[in-house]
């Protein structure tokens, strides 16, 4: 794979380069950086986790869960989900999506956001909003996480399920307030932090991060 942005998410799909099933694989990862492209050295490497993701070829894809929240009050909150639905089998395939909701105290609702009939490889996407009653907002001081879990079925059978942590809250932003996060102003505070420590090469030693800061 080539990704000219080593800052961004990327992914690469690895079906057409397995082994027969019953065959071993080996994935080997590596960064290659074939040329000089900055004014200072970055340390070319790994700097974030990678993982390995198995699915059915009637799966949701990667990226394919977006949840925004609409409103957001003390007695409910209203969602909106976006859910992709990808077909990579030969045939065409009817599936039912099912979204399971998890709060920070661990109290939990089930949504049926219905079927879809997809055609051979291709791929279809569902929209609805959802109710939440009496949400916990996250903001940096109380920062309440929800887990979503979409479950794609056939026939009564799981096929293939997403996990995704999030937080419910608005954001908005005024010329006189400034930054608003649920309707509160919020301060930002942070610094540009760059390669500055490039000299001592690509791994990060302790009191040289203590010195940046």
């Amino acid at each position: 794979g080539f990704q000219p942005h080593g800052y961004i998410p990327f992914h690469y799909d690895l079906t057409p380069y397995l082994n027969a099933p019953g065959q071993k694989n080996l994935v080997a990862v590596r960064a290659i950086n074939p040329e000089r492209n900055s004014r200072w050295y970055p340390g070319s490497g790994i700097y974030r986790s990678v993982s390995l993701r198995l699915h059915d070829p009637l799966h949701v894809p990667i990226w394919g869960l977006r949840i925004d929240t609409l409103w957001l009050g003390p007695a409910q909150a209203n969602l909106q989900v976006r859910i992709e639905v990808c077909n990579a089998r030969p045939a065409p395939e009817q599936v039912s999506l099912m979204l399971k909701l998890t709060g920070p105290a661990g109290e939990t609702q089930d949504f049926d956001l219905g079927q879809l009939n997809l055609n051979a490889g291709s791929s279809e996407q569902v929209s609805q909003t959802i109710i939440v009653p009496t949400p916990r907002a996250w903001s940096p001081d109380t920062p309440a996480l929800y887990q979503a879990e979409i479950q794609v079925r056939q026939g009564g059978q799981l096929v293939d399920r997403l996990r995704q942590s999030f937080g419910i809250r608005t954001i908005s932003v005024s010329a006189e307030r400034g930054f608003l996060l649920n309707g509160q102003a919020v301060k930002l505070k942070g610094g540009c932090l760059h390669h500055d420590n490039g000299l001592l090469g690509a791994a990060a030693f302790t009191p040289a991060e203590y010195r940046r800061v």
